[in-house]
């Protein structure tokens, strides 16, 4: 039978400028966010909080063989607790322990920021990042991170910058938010290459359609009128709408 591990045995530095508990030492405005008997979804919003307490300090980098090999410590140790955590609550169950179930809740979040940064994707095959890039993309849910994703993606490393530019799926949603000439959307459309486009064109706050500037984007999008699936164009005025029509 397993011994349930305590998780102040977790190193030092596994748990950064914190003493000896992880139910002690989680930020005060996150530990009162979680309820006993709170879902998975309702996880989320103290998850994300200690994320981004955890990494508010760290910067990318390429990670020396002393920092990797301390790293993989950490992930074997946290894995250690989080398993015994788990032998804990198993054994106690159907009763509910606040205190194991917020050290759990923490230790797998201290894990997972940990295991990330030792994770070799770039060893990966081409074709499971390119899959994986696409979730990242077609997983957004407002057109703001619909974009970052796609710019940060390029902006991280050459490497993934030739692997998202080689898969013409990534680009080929595009929603015109920028402002004219609209250089961004453009330069999309020719990534898209010759995948069936999903375009969108709206008034939005800080600009409104007028019947030229219609007329000109109507006039170049147009040079790719055999590859458009979907044109969806929502503008208030009557002048460009008639430029449209036309």
């Amino acid at each position: 039978m397993s011994r349930p591990i305590n998780p102040s045995s977790a190193p030092s530095h596994t748990l950064t400028n914190m003493s000896q508990s992880i139910s002690l030492n989680t930020p005060p405005h996150a530990a009162g966010f979680i309820p006993v008997h709170a879902s998975v979804s309702r996880y989320q919003t103290p998850e994300d909080f200690f994320t981004a307490h955890l990494t508010k300090n760290w910067v990318p980098h390429p990670l020396s063989s002393r920092e990797f090999n301390v790293n993989r410590l950490d992930c074997s140790r946290l894995l250690a607790i989080i398993r015994n955590l788990e032998a804990t609550q198993s054994r106690s169950a159907p009763a509910h322990n606040p205190e194991i179930e917020r050290a759990l809740f923490f230790s797998r979040i201290h894990y997972k920021v940990r295991f990330w940064r030792t994770f070799r994707l770039n060893d990966l095959p081409t074709e499971i990042i390119t899959n994986i890039f696409r979730y990242v993309v077609w997983s957004s849910i407002n057109p703001s991170e619909d974009i970052n994703g796609r710019l940060w993606l390029t902006w991280t490393c050459r490497h993934w910058r030739a692997v998202a530019l080689e898969d013409s799926t990534l680009w080929s949603g595009i929603w015109f938010r920028d402002l004219p000439p609209f250089e961004r959307s453009f330069t999309w459309i020719n990534r898209a290459g010759v995948t069936p486009l999903d375009i969108r064109i709206n008034d939005q706050e800080g600009h409104q359609f007028n019947d030229r500037e219609m007329g000109v984007l109507l006039d170049k999008l147009f040079t790719k009128l055999p590859y458009i699936r979907m044109l969806i164009i929502i503008v208030k005025d009557w002048a460009p709408v008639l430029v449209v029509l036309d």
